[in-house]
């Protein structure tokens, strides 16, 4: 009898949950196309804790001495290229990246997160659809709402926290998670770090979930379309 208890307790332990900080900005195409396939994986992956790390894509480029795609022509038409693949070409990429920029829609998905969390995910992901997918705005307070609306957020907590992401706590705490990435070797968006056994893994990319996959002891199939949860 002893002996079937233990063997029933073995095979329900707990598995050995990894935590998975993703930092990205959205204005990075190749974030958005690890944070859907990182957000798919949740419901799968048991042995993943996924934190999502809201950051400045241009301050961790200056940070780690790297440039902007802009800056690098050659890189500039690989990206262009590249995007047209993967279904996320954007009419003006150098308009994007240079001129509208994402900090007053990352600011404002800080002060979310630091208020109601739930809703981080999906106002990323709105507002990721709507520069890249859509080709609309994400830098005035009335672009910024369309999205939190989208994401079902209430007026009442829209303002608050358009308010609430000029405040300097938001900025700092923006700033936190800049600084970390950088402390751990980031160089670019997106960043992955694995908390794996009291070591911290850093992987750049979108393209390496397979990696994440083996560190954490689950399996990569694919990008998992079927679970897909962008609603135009």
């Amino acid at each position: 009898m002893y002996r079937d208890y233990k063997k029933k307790f073995q095979n329900s332990v707990i598995p050995d949950v990894k935590r998975v900080n993703l930092y990205y900005d959205i204005l990075s195409p190749y974030s958005w196309l690890c944070f859907e396939i990182l957000t798919r994986y949740k419901s799968k992956w048991r042995n993943m804790d996924l934190r999502l790390k809201p950051l400045s894509q241009e301050d961790v480029l200056k940070g780690a001495g790297n440039q902007l795609p802009g800056n690098v022509p050659i890189k500039m038409q690989y990206i262009l290229q590249d995007l047209a693949r993967l279904g996320k070409y954007h009419q003006d990429l150098k308009d994007v990246m240079y001129v509208k920029g994402s900090r007053p829609a990352m600011l404002f998905i800080t002060a979310v997160d630091m208020e109601n969390p739930e809703y981080t995910e999906e106002l990323s992901r709105q507002l990721w659809l709507r520069v890249w997918g859509k080709d609309e705005g994400i830098t005035t307070d009335d672009d910024i709402s369309q999205a939190a609306s989208k994401a079902g957020i209430s007026k009442e907590m829209v303002v608050k926290c358009l308010n609430k992401a000029k405040e300097p706590d938001v900025s700092a705490r923006f700033k936190v998670y800049t600084d970390e990435a950088l402390s751990l070797g980031a160089f670019g968006t997106p960043t992955i770090v694995i908390h794996n056994s009291g070591k911290k893994e850093m992987i750049f990319g979108s393209d390496r979930l397979d990696i994440v996959a083996n560190f954490i002891g689950e399996t990569y199939e694919g990008p998992l379309n079927d679970l897909s949860k962008i609603k135009q």
